[in-house]
């Protein structure tokens, strides 16, 4: 925050000492040497000081709380917001005696002389005038996460995820009582306020760098197995010869390298890491630079294109990670030879994957995304195995069966490949599968009408033309037709109808022949 608005505030607030606090994330960040984005104030009467906070900044108020208990302005051209709260209790100290956890749990008078000591992380100042019943910075300075009371998941047990969310980001470790509490509370999780679980399910998945740590932070509080139970059954679950881990530990593999596929993109731009077609040495525990021509700056933008309720393509492919191998204990195979396989997974975790989103009330948009990506994520490498590698009749043929899936479906596939080797270098298999996807980019970037060519005929051309009866006749024929052309057979309309004609002209020979059997 620049200097002239920091003077804005403080101005505005001299008029009301000892009546507001700085409270919340501001405070804890600045302990934590961490320059705060946003400044939350707590008051008696937030509704006065949101209008002369707003007026001084020149910005909007909106209120966040539909009871009118939060109010939050927005400085006009920047990311950074002022949240200014009503006062829970009759005392500062019974405001922070409502709070989660005890890192949360400091205030400060606000007057000049602390606003500036927050926003500029002075630590000194800060010790000086903090109001800390619960010792919050004691636990900040030891890394620990620590509960203000023994109720705190009773009266919210969505505060797991926000223990979740704080574990990973800080790296602070719970405290026992607070596992305790934590588990037994989260049978609550999906009895109360359900359309809250997708919200902060998403939470723990949206900041880049923080790999599956959040999730294995909510696991061990009880909330992962209370949110998605179909989970449990992929613990200890051994797999083929070629995974090093379990179902469970490589779908958390797979998590973590999602997450850092932006990393690896980026990386791939500077070129001061090995690329990843590097197998000699190369092991998927050390980053690797991910390099796509030109594309790379691309496929970062994608990424972060927001897809459904405000998620981007990024959040939903990680929660895809989570979800892509659901269906593996429903199609275990031991074969004689000693292997292990898991036919037709992708195809049956797809209803899997879509229940689960669904339970969670994620929109319609994000259930598609989670399920499609769950049925897709085997495509390119059985497209490398017919095809041999990325050709142009194989891109074709791929883009038809993933289509507008293609390009995150290609992504994925790269992590949940190193979510296989565990300390095993990467090896020539993962060399022909990054080499494919290497070629699904660029052509996906430079040749985007050549990979998804404009259906030649549409079902009511077929039905107007043939006098064809609507039904799934149709939607069979147009499949083939579309097969044909992706496949080159057919390149004309002109074809394609020549095609449905014999299509059809074989369809009434059948019914024939089977009516004289009769």
């Amino acid at each position: 925050m620049n200097e002239e608005n920091l003077n804005r505030i403080a101005e505005t607030l001299d008029a009301y000492q000892d009546s507001v606090w700085i409270t919340g994330g501001a405070v804890r960040d600045a302990f934590m040497h961490i320059t705060p984005k946003d400044i939350d104030l707590v008051t008696r009467s937030p509704d006065a000081l949101a209008e002369k906070l707003a007026a001084a900044l020149h910005a909007n108020c909106a209120v966040l709380h539909k009871t009118g208990d939060v109010i939050r302005i927005t400085l006009p051209e920047t990311a950074i917001s002022l949240d200014i709260a009503r006062m829970r209790g009759d005392t500062i100290a019974e405001d922070l005696a409502m709070r989660d956890f005890t890192i949360n749990a400091i205030a400060m008078t606000a007057a000049r002389e602390t606003l500036f000591s927050v926003m500029r992380c002075n630590i000194p100042g800060l010790d000086m005038r903090a109001i800390d019943p619960y010792h919050g910075a004691q636990d900040i300075a030891k890394q620990i996460l620590r509960p203000v009371s023994n109720t705190i998941f009773q009266d919210d047990p969505f505060r797991i995820f926000r223990a979740a969310r704080l574990q990973s980001r800080f790296h602070l470790t719970f405290t026992e009582d607070l596992i305790a509490m934590a588990r037994t509370s989260a049978g609550q999780l999906m009895r109360h306020a359900s359309s809250r679980i997708a919200g902060e399910f998403f939470l723990l998945l949206q900041q880049e760098g923080t790999g599956a740590q959040p999730i294995l932070a909510l696991d061990a509080l009880g909330g992962l197995q209370q949110i998605i139970p179909e989970l449990e059954a992929c613990r200890g679950l051994r797999q083929g010869r070629l995974h090093y881990y379990t179902v469970f530990d490589h779908t958390m593999a797979v998590l973590d390298f999602t997450d850092k596929l932006p990393e690896f993109l980026r990386a791939g731009l500077s070129g001061d890491i090995p690329d990843a077609e590097q197998t000699d040495a190369s092991c998927p525990q050390h980053p690797i630079g991910l390099r796509f021509g030109s594309h790379n700056t691309a496929i970062l933008e994608y990424l972060q294109q927001p897809y459904a309720n405000g998620q981007t393509r990024f959040t939903l492919m990680k929660t895809a990670a989570l979800l892509h191998d659901i269906a593996k204990p429903n199609t275990i195979v031991h074969k004689e030879n000693g292997y292990t396989a898991f036919p037709d997974h992708p195809e049956a975790g797809e209803p899997i994957a879509r229940k689960i989103m669904k339970r969670m009330q994620a929109s319609s948009a994000s259930q598609e995304y989670a399920a499609r990506i769950t049925k897709l994520h085997m495509e390119p490498s059985r497209s490398i195995f017919a095809y041999g590698g990325a050709t142009q009749a194989a891109l074709r043929a791929y883009c038809a069966i993933t289509e507008n899936f293609a390009l995150d479906t290609g992504m994925f596939s790269l992590a949940d490949h190193l979510g296989v080797y565990g300390p095993a270098p990467l090896n020539a298999y993962w060399r022909k599968h990054y080499t494919y996807v290497s070629g699904l980019a660029a052509a996906y970037f430079t040749n985007y009408a050549e990979l998804f060519p404009q259906p030649l005929i549409s079902g009511g051309e077929i039905i107007e033309r043939f006098g064809a009866v609507p039904g799934p006749q149709i939607a069979e024929l147009l499949q083939s037709v579309r097969a044909a052309q992706i496949q080159y057979t057919i390149q004309t309309t002109h074809e394609a109808y020549t095609m449905v004609e014999r299509l059809l002209r074989e369809t009434q020979t059948e019914n024939s022949a089977d009516t004289d059997v009769l």
